[in-house]
């Protein structure tokens, strides 16, 4: 293993960490099969979402549900068939409200995507 020695890089006094896209892209692979899922006027639990997830149809591997402290889930799936399978049977409904799930880019804000109108 080669370690490099890269100087910090100091702008009026304080240092900045410059993420190269080399350096992160394979967290970017990981992601790129997931679906980002908000539930309208309703918090639901984590186990109500993994049920209706499972719901969709069968898996390769069980999907991972993580949830958000902004009231959002991350739902990362095996590959990006099975994601896009999910997507493409909507409108979605959990508890009698309207799911909105798009999926997961790097750029996702979920106050500006999800919390506003136009």
């Amino acid at each position: 293993m080669n370690l490099n020695y890269i100087d910090p890089i100091i702008v009026e006094g304080e240092k900045i960490v410059e993420i190269l896209p080399e350096d992160v892209a394979e967290d970017d692979m990981k992601w790129a099969p997931s679906v980002v899922v908000y539930v309208v006027g309703v918090t639901s639990s984590i186990g109500a979402m993994e049920r209706f997830i499972i719901e969709q149809g069968p898996f390769a591997t069980k999907p991972v549900v993580l949830y958000h402290s902004d009231g959002y889930f991350v739902v990362s799936f095996a590959n990006e068939e099975e994601r896009d399978k999910v997507l493409c049977a909507g409108p979605h409904y959990l508890l009698k409200r309207p799911i909105i799930m798009k999926p997961w880019c790097l750029e996702f804000n979920f106050k500006e995507e999800i919390l506003s109108s136009p």
